[in-house]
Protein backbone atom coordinates (compact mmCIF):
# COMPACT_ATOMS: atom_id res chain seq x y z
CA UNK A 1 0.00 0.00 0.00
CA UNK A 2 1.38 3.18 -1.05
CA UNK A 3 1.06 6.00 1.10
CA UNK A 4 -0.19 9.42 -0.09
CA UNK A 5 0.96 12.45 1.74
CA UNK A 6 -1.79 14.34 3.64
CA UNK A 7 -3.20 16.93 2.43
CA UNK A 8 -1.51 20.25 4.30
CA UNK A 9 -3.62 22.35 6.53
CA UNK A 10 -3.94 25.85 5.30
CA UNK A 11 -3.14 28.28 8.69
CA UNK A 12 -6.26 29.89 9.52
CA UNK A 13 -6.34 33.59 8.85
CA UNK A 14 -7.54 36.05 11.56
CA UNK A 15 -6.82 38.07 14.29
CA UNK A 16 -5.51 37.31 17.78
CA UNK A 17 -6.80 38.24 21.02
CA UNK A 18 -3.89 40.42 21.77
CA UNK A 19 -4.31 42.30 18.25
CA UNK A 20 -8.48 42.54 18.77
CA UNK A 21 -7.78 43.86 22.90
CA UNK A 22 -4.71 46.10 21.15
CA UNK A 23 -7.51 48.11 19.32
CA UNK A 24 -10.40 48.03 21.28
CA UNK A 25 -8.26 50.12 23.79
CA UNK A 26 -6.60 52.76 21.07
CA UNK A 27 -10.41 53.25 20.10
CA UNK A 28 -10.96 53.74 24.15
CA UNK A 29 -8.52 56.04 24.21
CA UNK A 30 -9.29 57.81 21.38
CA UNK A 31 -12.85 58.15 22.43
CA UNK A 32 -11.55 59.93 26.15
CA UNK A 33 -9.95 62.31 24.12
CA UNK A 34 -12.68 63.27 21.70
CA UNK A 35 -15.48 63.27 24.24
CA UNK A 36 -13.23 65.47 26.40
CA UNK A 37 -12.78 68.35 24.12
CA UNK A 38 -16.53 68.25 22.84
CA UNK A 39 -17.90 68.79 26.08
CA UNK A 40 -17.31 72.11 27.59
CA UNK A 41 -17.47 73.13 31.14
CA UNK A 42 -19.50 75.77 32.43
CA UNK A 43 -16.73 77.76 33.42
CA UNK A 44 -15.38 77.21 29.81
CA UNK A 45 -19.14 78.88 28.43
CA UNK A 46 -19.11 81.07 30.88
CA UNK A 47 -15.58 82.60 29.52
CA UNK A 48 -16.07 81.66 25.88
CA UNK A 49 -19.41 83.71 26.33
CA UNK A 50 -17.91 86.91 27.98
CA UNK A 51 -15.05 86.86 25.16
CA UNK A 52 -18.06 87.47 22.93
CA UNK A 53 -19.91 90.18 24.74
CA UNK A 54 -16.11 91.95 25.23
CA UNK A 55 -15.75 91.10 21.17
CA UNK A 56 -19.00 92.58 19.98
CA UNK A 57 -18.90 95.61 22.68
CA UNK A 58 -15.50 96.73 21.42
CA UNK A 59 -17.17 96.18 18.05
CA UNK A 60 -19.50 98.79 18.63
CA UNK A 61 -17.31 101.25 20.24
CA UNK A 62 -14.89 100.76 17.12
CA UNK A 63 -18.20 101.54 14.72
CA UNK A 64 -19.13 104.83 17.11
CA UNK A 65 -15.48 105.86 16.44
CA UNK A 66 -14.40 105.64 12.48
CA UNK A 67 -17.99 105.66 11.81
CA UNK A 68 -18.51 108.97 13.44
CA UNK A 69 -21.92 107.75 15.06
CA UNK A 70 -22.95 108.06 18.82
CA UNK A 71 -24.13 104.11 19.08
CA UNK A 72 -25.79 102.54 22.63
CA UNK A 73 -25.78 99.16 23.64
CA UNK A 74 -28.45 98.58 26.92
CA UNK A 75 -30.00 95.14 27.79
CA UNK A 76 -33.46 94.28 27.47
CA UNK A 77 -34.18 91.41 29.32
CA UNK A 78 -31.68 88.60 28.54
CA UNK A 79 -31.40 90.19 24.56
CA UNK A 80 -28.44 92.75 24.04
CA UNK A 81 -30.20 95.89 21.65
CA UNK A 82 -27.55 98.30 19.61
CA UNK A 83 -29.08 101.84 19.19
CA UNK A 84 -28.00 104.64 16.71
CA UNK A 85 -28.64 108.49 17.59
CA UNK A 86 -30.46 109.95 14.85
CA UNK A 87 -28.57 112.47 12.72
CA UNK A 88 -31.85 114.56 12.35
CA UNK A 89 -33.40 114.42 15.88
CA UNK A 90 -30.61 113.62 18.42
CA UNK A 91 -32.95 113.20 21.21
CA UNK A 92 -34.52 109.86 19.00
CA UNK A 93 -32.86 106.39 18.94
CA UNK A 94 -33.08 103.77 16.05
CA UNK A 95 -32.12 100.42 15.91
CA UNK A 96 -28.75 99.81 14.62
CA UNK A 97 -28.94 99.00 10.67
CA UNK A 98 -25.54 97.43 10.44
CA UNK A 99 -25.74 93.61 10.16
CA UNK A 100 -23.03 93.19 12.64
CA UNK A 101 -25.07 95.05 15.35
CA UNK A 102 -28.37 93.62 15.22
CA UNK A 103 -30.15 92.63 18.48
CA UNK A 104 -28.08 89.36 20.10
CA UNK A 105 -29.74 87.29 22.72
CA UNK A 106 -27.36 86.11 25.43
CA UNK A 107 -27.43 82.67 26.57
CA UNK A 108 -30.18 81.92 28.78
CA UNK A 109 -27.66 79.64 31.16
CA UNK A 110 -26.06 83.20 32.68
CA UNK A 111 -27.45 85.80 34.27
CA UNK A 112 -26.22 89.49 32.81
CA UNK A 113 -25.93 92.35 34.74
CA UNK A 114 -25.49 96.22 33.38
CA UNK A 115 -24.54 99.05 35.26
CA UNK A 116 -23.60 102.09 34.06
CA UNK A 117 -21.64 105.22 35.97
CA UNK A 118 -22.61 105.05 39.51
CA UNK A 119 -26.14 103.77 38.73
CA UNK A 120 -27.05 99.97 40.36
CA UNK A 121 -27.07 96.66 38.27
CA UNK A 122 -29.86 96.83 35.36
CA UNK A 123 -31.68 99.95 36.37
CA UNK A 124 -34.22 101.51 34.50
CA UNK A 125 -32.33 102.94 31.19
CA UNK A 126 -29.15 101.64 31.36
CA UNK A 127 -27.17 102.69 28.00
CA UNK A 128 -23.49 102.10 27.34
CA UNK A 129 -23.13 105.28 25.03
CA UNK A 130 -19.85 105.10 22.81
CA UNK A 131 -19.41 108.46 21.47
CA UNK A 132 -16.76 108.92 17.96
CA UNK A 133 -14.34 110.33 20.63
CA UNK A 134 -14.87 107.75 23.60
CA UNK A 135 -17.81 106.46 26.21
CA UNK A 136 -19.98 108.63 27.56
CA UNK A 137 -19.94 106.61 31.53
CA UNK A 138 -17.89 104.08 32.67
CA UNK A 139 -19.59 100.77 32.78
CA UNK A 140 -19.51 96.90 33.79
CA UNK A 141 -21.54 94.04 32.54
CA UNK A 142 -21.59 91.09 34.76
CA UNK A 143 -21.75 87.67 33.99
CA UNK A 144 -23.13 85.26 36.67
CA UNK A 145 -23.05 81.51 35.82
CA UNK A 146 -23.94 78.68 38.18
CA UNK A 147 -23.37 78.40 41.37
CA UNK A 148 -19.95 77.84 41.88
CA UNK A 149 -18.42 79.05 38.88
CA UNK A 150 -16.97 82.43 39.11
CA UNK A 151 -18.38 85.55 37.41
CA UNK A 152 -16.51 87.44 34.66
CA UNK A 153 -16.69 91.25 34.62
CA UNK A 154 -16.01 93.64 31.42
CA UNK A 155 -15.61 97.13 32.60
CA UNK A 156 -15.14 99.90 30.21
CA UNK A 157 -13.14 103.63 31.20
CA UNK A 158 -14.14 106.80 29.61
CA UNK A 159 -11.93 106.70 26.66
CA UNK A 160 -13.17 103.09 25.18
CA UNK A 161 -10.70 100.59 27.15
CA UNK A 162 -12.61 97.54 28.23
CA UNK A 163 -11.16 94.55 29.88
CA UNK A 164 -12.47 91.04 31.26
CA UNK A 165 -11.85 89.92 34.41
CA UNK A 166 -12.85 86.63 36.25
CA UNK A 167 -14.89 88.29 39.29
CA UNK A 168 -13.32 86.72 43.26
CA UNK A 169 -15.61 84.30 43.85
Amino acid sequence: MACEPRPRLSLARGFTLIEILVVVLVLGIATVVASANLFQTGEEKLQQESEKLLAVLQLARDEAAFGGRVIAVTLNGNELQFLERDFADPSKWNASKLDALKPRPMSETFKVGLRVGNGGINEKDNYVTFLPIGVASPFEFELLGPPGIASRKISGDAIGNMTLVKAQG
